[in-house]
């Protein structure tokens, strides 16, 4: 993966977090969505950290 492809990753990852932080859901069944969105997004975010890692190990 390039340094920019792994830059839009993160930027998209943390748009989503920040939009399941705000956005408060009324039914009991959109909290479960949301807090289904928001471990996906923070899973994701783990792997792109772990991601940019093995990238700069390898870009030395």
């Amino acid at each position: 993966m390039t340094k920019k492809r792994l830059t839009a990753l993160a930027a998209i990852d943390i748009m989503v977090i920040l939009i399941s932080l705000i956005w408060k859901p009324t039914s009991y069944n959109l909290k479960i969505v949301d807090i289904v969105i928001l471990l996906v997004a923070i899973v994701f975010g783990v792997w792109i950290i772990v991601r940019t890692f093995k990238w700069k190990r390898t870009q030395k």
